[in-house]
């Protein structure tokens, strides 16, 4: 899956480092990430924090060996990320221009720079937390939900969480979940790690930084896609996760789950199919997909028939239940499920506060007309558990819209850091 470096800089002036953030994935040194003026004590204070891998530090650099959590508050990966999610070998098509992303990256990209943070009440105020998002266009929904434990009360805050709203990525928990709940032995991640699916033309889709298509074919482990799948959000790797899970058994799952207001698709790539107005969505080919670039949108992302939708109530229901073991035989498969979903690109995309174990999944989708926006998950702190759903529907003519992007994200971190604070008091 890659990892991160941290390089510390020789100092410009006394005391100053700057550092730069690379996937090791990447070598192209503009797929880095500077940030200015950090000490190297406090650099290598904030890297300590983790404890996940092994550090080194030789006098001017500072190296990472984790995929995970140092400094990764940023709201894009990459420029390969963004405008890389379909390419011909002899070069990119227009598709690319659709931004058709549903991870939590491309459209959180303006957000991160100046975020303020709100001081962390003892108390959380619902009608201030609610009037985070008031301001906001189009269509919001909230829950955040804290069960109440050691003689402490419970926390609810909700707004408009039943509708149903376009998720985007974030309902590729469920197909983590279902496919972790066909592996469920004592020996998962063994068995995870042996299953191997095929990576080819019949799973490529777009936006799939991680497994490339299509250059890269051959077969990869179940437990990796899984991974490329909840880490950044690869459709590819999706695809292929619920080619092996089968569509109909993850809404199974679902519908057996409560969630009436959630839509699986068939696949990213049918989805993609169905905006595009394919006469036969669910065959849609990766050449068909290809051929289709120049074509207008025919569907919009919300609708009946093939989308990926949820509602506030129905993540946070599904999130209290899943990250206790509810839809697992053996606690093995409740950490592997853990484990996966500590991955989560939202957790430092928003970025969630410090000072909490986090369990997340994002979504997006930027196309001209309609944008979306969710972030859900659940969080431990201080012996208490607190689930969330914050999501954002709204029309805008063009291709990207960045202030509402930024004003979301901080409006969402803003939020959990309140309520963060309050469970830790």
């Amino acid at each position: 899956m890659g990892g991160f470096s941290a390089v510390i800089a020789a100092p410009e002036a006394t005391g100053s480092r700057s550092i730069r953030l690379c996937s090791a994935i990447r070598s192209d040194p503009n797929d880095c990430v500077q940030y200015n003026a950090i000490s190297l004590p406090a650099a290598r204070r904030r890297i300590q924090k983790f404890h996940y891998h092994p550090l080194q530090y030789p006098d001017q650099h500072v190296v990472l060996t984790t995929p995970q959590r140092l400094l990764c508050r940023r709201m894009s990966w990459t420029r390969s990320r963004i405008e890389g999610s379909l390419r011909h070998h002899q070069g990119e098509d227009n598709m690319q221009s659709r931004r058709l992303f549903m991870g939590a990256t491309a459209a959180f990209s303006a957000a991160l720079a100046g975020q303020p943070r709100a001081a962390s009440p003892t108390v959380v105020s619902s009608d201030r937390i609610l009037s985070l998002f008031h301001a906001l266009p189009g269509e919001t929904a909230i829950r955040i939900r804290a069960p109440a434990a050691n003689d402490k009360p419970e926390i609810d805050i909700a707004s408009n969480a039943s509708a149903q709203l376009f998720v985007g990525s974030a309902i590729k928990t469920f197909i983590l979940a279902e496919s972790l709940a066909q592996a469920d032995t004592p020996d998962v991640v063994h068995t995870l790690t042996t299953t191997q699916l095929q990576l080819n033309e019949t799973v490529w889709s777009a936006d799939s930084a991680t497994f490339n298509p299509p250059n890269l074919i051959g077969v990869v482990s179940q437990r990796t896609a899984l991974e490329a799948m909840i880490l950044h959000s690869d459709n590819t790797a999706t695809d292929m996760s619920i080619r092996h899970a089968g569509a109909s058994n993850v809404r199974r799952f679902v519908q057996a789950a409560g969630l009436h207001r959630t839509m699986i698709p068939e696949s990213t790539r049918s989805f993609f199919g169905y905006l595009l107005g394919a006469r036969d969505y669910q065959t849609f080919t990766w050449a068909d997909l290809q051929a289709a670039a120049p074509s207008p949108m025919v569907n919009p992302p919300l609708n009946k028939v093939e989308t990926l939708a949820s509602s506030a109530d129905d993540l946070v229901s599904y999130y209290s239940r899943a990250l206790q073991g509810t839809f697992f035989r053996n606690p093995q498969t409740l950490n592997e499920f853990r484990r996966i979903l500590s991955l989560g690109d939202a957790i430092w995309l928003v970025p969630l506060p410090l000072g909490a174990s986090a369990f997340c999944k994002g979504g997006s989708i930027d196309v001209p007309g309609f944008h979306c926006l969710c972030v859900a998950g659940g969080m431990f702190v201080n012996q208490r558990w607190v689930c969330f759903a914050l999501i954002i529907n709204w029309q805008a003519a063009a291709e990207t819209d960045p202030a509402t992007a930024a004003a979301f994200a901080s409006a969402a971190s803003q939020a959990m850091g309140m309520v963060i604070g309050a469970l830790s008091a």
